[in-house]
């Protein structure tokens, strides 16, 4: 059968190409995050899809803490943050690294439905657990 999701994309400020102002500490970027999420979507659970530097919305030295099942992914032609963001985020104790080969940094436009077949079967096992 289909699978029924409901999504909101979050492109959180101040990385990459943003001219917006940065939230300046990880407690900041953190607490911006958990607004959002708490004031769109209270009550549930949800899964969060954040590219690129979101991986620095909370310290590394915490990423230990989070038991939370993550799914990396990166475009094996990513020059600029693939292999050194899975570098930090293969920290997270229950994750998942996929390189996706002859993608670049936004892998998930150039590619969506290799984008879509991992992010629906990570959310399937996620759900069996």
């Amino acid at each position: 059968g289909k699978t029924c999701i409901d999504a909101v994309a979050i492109d959180l400020p101040g990385y990459g190409d943003s001219h917006v102002n940065r939230p300046g500490s990880a407690a900041l970027r953190a607490d911006y995050l958990a607004r959002v999420v708490n004031e769109t979507i209270p009550n549930k659970n949800i899964i969060l899809i954040s590219p690129s530097m979101s991986g620095l919305i909370i310290k590394i030295s915490d990423y230990s803490k989070i038991l939370t099942p993550t799914l990396i992914t990166y475009g094996s032609r990513d020059k600029r943050l693939g292999r050194n963001g899975a570098h930090f985020l293969k920290h997270l104790p229950n994750s998942k690294v996929i390189v996706v080969k002859n993608a670049g940094h936004a892998w998930y436009m150039e590619k969506p439905k290799i984008w879509h077949r991992h992010i629906l079967r990570f959310i399937k096992n996620i759900n069996r657990d």
